[in-house]
């Protein structure tokens, strides 16, 4: 049976190691997936640049993340959310 977690890491920050804290809680508790919600409104979670930017992920540290999780047998799921509506100019 699949069990798993989504955090909501468009609307609020979680550092690499709190997220790392928390794929060891989820083994522990018997849980197989991590989905990670990527994007909100007015923001995104990831850097597409070198720079260094607070309170965003960059693509090395999403890989070192994943590469955690799976050796504790947790899948890593991205998600985006499309919006449907459009917010007037």
């Amino acid at each position: 049976m699949e069990k798993g977690l989504l955090v909501d890491i468009g609307r609020k920050y979680w550092s690499i190691a709190e997220l790392k804290r928390l794929v060891l809680l989820l083994q522990e508790h018997k849980l197989t997936h991590l989905q990670l919600h990527l994007n909100e409104n007015e923001g995104f979670a990831l850097n597409f640049t070198d720079s260094p930017v607070s309170k965003k992920y960059s693509e090395n540290m999403l890989k070192e993340l994943k590469e955690f999780a799976k050796t504790h047998e947790i899948t890593l799921i991205p998600g985006l959310i499309v919006q449907v509506t459009w917010a007037p100019c």
